[in-house]
């Protein structure tokens, strides 16, 4: 069921064989009986992409979720819709493209070459569009660190605070 979904979407949460851990056991974060994201943060970005024929998803996945954080870790103050062009067009080292990817990758680039937001690369469901020669000049933000955690607590904390 799971691998016949990844199949078809050609996305991946890591093309690694471990992912970095979330330390939850000195986190205090008071988790309500109720939380919801797009409630708390209603004037976070909330655009959505048409992937046609490209399986971008992991890309989506990733710009969008940084572009959540930097809404959620500003208060909403600071509402930005990340590049998913980027990894799409700039990096062909760790992702295919339009064939499939994984999410992890792309908050790899992320870290290292930053993300410019839509305006700088928008976003065109086609891993042909090259690399802007301009995107030196975007603004770019950079993921600092990311972890995974597989408990439901530790699952409901991260959405939370991060």
């Amino acid at each position: 069921m799971l691998s016949d979904a990844k199949a078809i979407v050609q996305s991946q949460l890591s093309n690694k064989p471990t992912l970095p851990r979330c330390m939850s056991s000195e986190d205090t974060t008071i988790i309500p009986e109720k939380y919801n994201f797009r409630e708390a943060f209603a004037d976070c970005n909330k655009l959505l992409h048409n992937q046609g024929n490209c399986s971008s998803g992991y890309a989506v996945i990733a710009a969008s979720a940084m572009s959540d954080r930097i809404c959620q870790q500003t208060d909403g103050k600071k509402i930005v819709t990340l590049s998913a062009q980027a990894p799409l067009s700039c990096d062909s080292k760790k992702n295919n493209g339009c064939k499939g990817g994984a999410v992890s990758s792309v908050f790899d680039y992320a870290r290292k070459e930053g993300l410019g937001d839509e305006e700088c690369l928008p976003y065109g469901a086609d891993s042909e569009i090259p690399c802007p020669t301009s995107i030196g000049s975007c603004k770019k933000y950079h993921a600092v660190e990311y972890c995974v955690t597989s408990s439901e607590e530790g699952i409901k904390r991260e959405i939370k605070k991060n």
